[in-house]
Parts: C-alpha cells; sequence; structure tokens
C-alpha cells in the first residue's frame, strides 16, 4: 500500500495545489441514516484550502451532510496511472441559492466547455441549489 497519511498540507505545498486545481471529477463520500458509507461522483473547485461543491437541497448527500458533516472526497488522475488524493474533513453547507447557480454554471463550464456547459447549467436554473464547503483535516496521497 503507498497510501500515505499527509496529515495538514501546507499552503506551499504547490504540487498538491496544483493537482486540485485541475477538473477532474472527485468522489463524495457521505454517511447515511443506517450509519453506511454512500458515494457519488461530484464537480469539484479548490479554492483558499476548502473544495467547493453544489449539490440540490433535495439530494441524499445533502441529507447525510446535514446529519454528519464527516466526509471523503477522492480526487483521481488516470490519465498516465493511477493517481489519487482523498480529502477528509467536515463539510459545511452554504444555503445560497443564487451562490450556488454561479458555482454551478462555473464548475459546468470548466467540466463541459462553454456551450454545452452554458446549456446545462440553463437547465438547471430552476433547482434549489446549496453549495458544500470541505475543510480538510487530513489528506491521502495514493501513487
Amino acid at each position: 500500500d503507498r497510501s500515505r497519511g499527509l496529515g495538514k498540507m501546507s499552503m506551499t505545498d504547490e504540487y498538491v495545489q496544483e493537482y486540485l486545481r485541475r477538473p477532474l471529477v472527485a468522489v463524495i463520500s457521505t454517511v447515511d441514516a443506517s450509519n453506511n458509507p454512500r458515494s457519488a461522483p461530484i464537480w469539484f473547485h479548490w479554492e483558499n484550502g476548502a473544495a467547493y461543491m453544489f449539490t440540490g437541497r433535495t439530494t441524499l448527500k445533502w441529507r447525510n451532510i446535514q446529519r454528519n458533516p464527516e466526509v471523503a472526497l477522492c480526487i483521481t488522475d488516470t490519465s498516465r496511472q493511477i493517481k489519487s488524493l482523498t480529502v477528509l474533513g467536515q463539510a459545511d453547507v452554504e444555503v445560497d441559492n443564487s451562490s450556488a447557480q454561479e458555482l454551478h454554471r462555473r464548475l459546468s463550464i470548466l467540466y463541459l466547455g462553454p456551450d454545452e456547459g452554458g446549456d446545462w447549467a440553463d437547465s438547471m436554473e430552476d433547482e434549489e441549489m446549496a453549495i458544500i464547503r470541505i475543510m480538510p483535516s487530513k489528506f491521502l496521497w495514493t501513487g
């Protein structure tokens, strides 16, 4: 096992910061009401030492985070060899539909391109969304 806990990384660890700024699809893991792990793919944005995502306010991940904020976010790059960074921490949510819609549009364009991303964001304008922010307590690196 080549996994190693890196604890709290300093903002000077440029490789890790660069890795987290790449548009890689992550997997967020939460804990459901029966204490079972639940995972879902998610887009994210890394800024100021935290991961930001959006979600609908009726999703399972939303309900799970409301009940238990302990989460894991696994970001994997499979372009050459498998490299994975897992962010462990607590999530908090911001119920600001306008800000969440703005983040949704920005990430849609980043991940899908201007045309498809803009169309996708337009199609979701009526959804009630929130922002999930994960503040890392630990990083685990594999690869």
